[in-house]
């Protein structure tokens, strides 16, 4: 009956050795070109801008990790093999190995510098809560090309890459294995994670959520480059695989929510990672010099006050109607935050039900009660990477959808009683933030009063807005409040 408990594998890994000399060239386009492998997404990921030699983290001269034999020579990694356990809370544990056999690293997709193995028979498991073997199993390998992006972009031909590798598997252990895992870089030996899980399915009987879609993870959270977040963990001369604690402890909490972080103390970052289990710390390639100039928007929905919205509430459909203190809704709010009016994305906020009108045979707890003058917290928030936060132009849209409903036997009501408050795009609401302060810069007629309009906060600050609306339904104008709160960090 316990058969098939979760199996997030969310880290493993290869290596193969180059010696390539550093380019001063800039190593990514402004945008890199998409791809759709088979359970992973890519879309465009931002590139950046050029960075002088002496800065550059990459550059040899800069640190003894841009050297092929740092610690150790990293040719000999191309000749180990790979054996993965998941323990409790799906942490993995990983060992490399020589083969005794006569197994070799197989060619797959050439454009992808693809290279596989058969890993079936090899004692992959998964040990708790109960031992179930991993196989069939394939392991793949991606020679200095990230496979969560096009192979022949200018992001996967940039000679930065030509020292990670970047691994997948494909397995059964009751379900069906197929994940993009992590990267290890051959210089400085160290761990990194390089995909953000984005859709889970639920495993049979347990309902335990595991992946089954990936994108970049430079497409998400502060939008750094994956080997830029703090690495992992690192590998041993002689394969044994070292993962820090505070990654083990991270992914217990929630291995399928699981992002990397640039970890600071008092809201400073850390010293440059060791190789030592008890010295987790940044990555070698972080360009501190860099950090001060770069900040997150943080955009966060925090309550939903009705000011004079009444609904009619009839309950046992005789007597009348009676037109009360309080409205039965359905809503939602929604943020986007961009710099391109290209690629404009909203991000849920706060909702009830979503937003989405009612279908027949909604029930009374398809939609919240708020009385007049009451408030209800609504907390949620998304979050824009800045990397300079004085050279920028950002947008951010506040739009929301209310519905509103009447009450005829304890459902909602569909005989013309339905009142749309407020629709997506006609709710928009419009601030730019141009380095310096944030300005509201186009309003629906919706809104009667956007408090304050106008104000300056700095790094570690925040402010709340309250955005006033109104609608006029059933010959009388009502009027409701949502506040927000933007912060810089």
């Amino acid at each position: 009956m316990n058969k098939t408990y979760k199996l997030i594998l969310l880290s493993v890994l290869f290596l193969i050795s180059c010696n390539n000399q550093f380019n001063p060239r800039y190593y990514y386009n402004k945008k890199l070109l998409s791809t759709k492998p088979d359970n992973g997404t890519s879309s465009d990921l931002d590139g950046d801008d050029n960075i002088s030699t002496e800065n550059d983290p990459f550059n040899p001269n800069n640190g003894e990790w841009n050297h092929i034999d740092y610690i150790f020579n990293g040719n000999i990694i191309k000749d180990w093999f790979l054996k993965v356990s998941f323990t409790s809370g799906n942490v993995p544990e990983y060992q490399f190995f020589n083969a005794n056999d006569s197994r070799v690293w197989l060619n797959g997709d050439e454009s992808k510098n693809e290279k596989y193995f058969d890993a079936s028979n090899d004692g992959n498991k998964v040990t708790s809560p109960m031992q179930v073997s991993i196989n069939p199993l394939k392991i793949f390998r991606y020679d200095y090309k990230n496979p969560l992006a096009d192979p022949n972009s200018q992001y996967n031909l940039s000679d930065r890459m030509k020292r990670f590798l970047f691994i997948k598997i494909e397995g059964k252990a009751i379900i069906d294995l197929n994940q993009y895992l992590i990267a290890i870089d051959t210089y400085s030996k160290f761990i990194f994670a390089y995909a953000k899980i984005t859709k889970t399915a639920n495993a049979p009987l347990v309902g335990t959520p595991y992946p089954v879609l990936f994108e970049a993870i430079e497409n998400f959270e502060e939008k750094r480059k994956f080997y830029e977040y703090d690495p992992i963990g690192f590998v041993k001369e002689d394969g044994e695989v070292v993962l820090y604690q505070e990654y083990k402890n991270e992914m217990a909490l929630g291995a399928t929510k699981y992002v990397p972080s640039v970890h600071k103390n008092d809201g400073k970052i850390r010293d440059t990672a060791k190789h030592d289990f008890n010295s987790p710390g940044r990555s070698p390639y972080l360009n501190v010099k860099e950090e001060d100039s770069r900040a997150s928007i943080i955009v966060e929905s925090k309550s939903v006050k009705n000011i004079s919205i009444k609904s009619y509430s009839n309950p046992w459909g005789f007597g009348g109607y009676n037109l009360k203190n309080e409205a039965y809704l359905v809503y939602a709010l929604r943020a986007a935050i961009y710099e391109d009016n290209s690629s404009i994305n909203y991000t849920m906020l706060g909702n009830y039900g979503e937003g989405k009108e009612l279908s027949i045979g909604a029930t009374a707890g398809s939609i919240i009660t708020i009385g007049n003058d009451k408030s209800i917290n609504c907390e949620a928030n998304t979050k824009y990477a800045v990397t300079d936060m004085k050279n920028t132009d950002i947008n951010i849209i506040l739009d929301s959808q209310f519905i509103k409903y009447n009450w005829l036997l304890g459902f909602p009501d569909y005989g013309n009683t339905v009142t749309k408050l407020s629709s997506y795009d006609d709710s928009k609401l419009k601030i730019n933030y141009d380095g310096k302060k944030f300005k509201v810069y186009e309003t629906p007629s919706s809104v009667i009063s956007c408090t304050p309009n106008e104000f300056t906060i700095e790094k570690g600050q925040a402010q709340d807005i309250v955005i006033k609306y109104h609608n006029n339904n059933d010959n009388r104008d009502e009027e409701w409040e949502v506040t927000y709160s933007i912060k810089i960090e």
